[in-house]
């Protein structure tokens, strides 16, 4: 990787360090809703094991009612979870991208006037123009 990649990636990295409680909640939510929806699946297949088998239809309707109470649960977490990353990657990106914007324009302020008024680039420029 070149240094300016290098540089690029460690400027956006100490950006991120400002604002650890948002960006390790936005991981911890996504990662847990991530999850969440792996499970979802296992909980349907014991839903139609239940529904396939035999069994006493008192028995079998407690455990459908379960399994589906079960799944209807874990939606609403993962729902939530989903929203709470989302909003917090929403907010903390917008703060990264201000702070990067400001960063950026102080360190423009600190150029020279020359680096502006440097009028030797746009002399060849001008010449063909005429």
């Amino acid at each position: 990787m070149k240094s300016n990649t290098k540089k690029t990636l460690l400027i956006y990295w100490r950006s991120v360090l400002n604002y650890r409680i948002a960006f390790c909640v936005s991981v911890a939510s996504i990662v847990g809703a991530a999850l969440l929806s792996v499970t979802i699946p296992i909980f349907f297949k014991s839903f139609f094991d239940l529904l396939a088998g035999g069994g006493p239809r008192d028995v079998i309707a407690k455990g459908l009612i379960a399994n589906l109470m079960i799944i209807a649960v874990i939606e609403m977490i993962q729902w939530g979870l989903w929203r709470v990353g989302m909003f917090t990657t929403s907010h903390f990106q917008s703060q990264i991208m201000a702070d990067l914007l400001n960063q950026c324009y102080a360190y423009l302020q600190r150029h020279s006037f020359g680096f502006f008024d440097n009028s030797l680039f746009f002399a060849p420029v001008m010449f063909w123009l005429w």
